[in-house]
């Protein structure tokens, strides 16, 4: 008996899934920045490669927000990163130098923010080009505490491998498991970066 979680395995015989609803969470991302953007501007995506499931799902979230809560911001282009920090810095540079009117960047994987920040500050554009993006690296909290990055979604990995383990146990047990838990997502931002682990944790202590 097989069940996946963090990302989800479409085509397979996993009786569930137990993670992210990535469009959702992509979709709430949007309307965040599309509030910040204040409907208007220009925005470049990067994702860590075009090719991965959860990733695509969380670009067409993020569109789909974008298109109804901004209609008038232009999406420029969904960048491939290849998931590989350096690809990303290199692409940022690409599209800055591309775009030089740039509003926003938004990362839809890890190493997309962290990249992004280092650029902007190298280029003294940091807190003028809007930034946010996915999972709580170090740097990408750095960014969020000196400015560079607006927010960043957190996924809930501790409660992804606890309600796994739970499932296996049910399973085991000849229970019927959801096809899909979602664990949910927690947004960082500046006014809680040094509290949101404890935010977390509190729900960890609930479960």
């Amino acid at each position: 008996k097989v069940i996946t979680f963090d990302a989800p395995a479409p085509s397979s015989q996993a009786l569930t899934y137990i993670g992210t609803d990535n469009k959702t969470a992509g979709y709430e991302a949007g309307k965040k920045m599309a509030e910040l953007m204040k409907g208007k501007g220009s925005i470049a995506i990067l994702q860590g490669g075009l090719g991965a499931a959860n990733l695509n799902l969380r670009t067409q979230g993020f569109k789909e927000a974008m298109a109804k809560s901004a209609p008038g911001v232009k999406i420029l282009e969904v960048v491939d990163v290849a998931g590989d920090f350096s690809v990303a810095t290199n692409k940022t540079e690409a599209i800055l130098q591309t775009y030089p009117d740039l509003t926003a960047i938004f990362a839809v994987s890890a190493e997309g923010a962290p990249a992004a920040a280092s650029v902007l500050k190298q280029q003294k554009k940091a807190g003028k080009i809007l930034l946010a993006g996915f999972d709580d690296l170090k740097d990408t909290l750095q960014g969020i505490r000196d400015g560079t990055v607006a927010f960043c979604i957190v996924q809930k990995t501790f409660k992804m491998g606890w309600l796994s383990v739970e499932a296996l146990l049910d399973a085991s047990k000849g229970k019927t498991l959801p096809k899909v838990t979602d664990t949910g997502v927690l947004f960082v931002t500046r006014s809680n970066v040094n509290s949101y682990m404890d935010e977390m944790k509190k729900e960890f202590a609930a479960m």
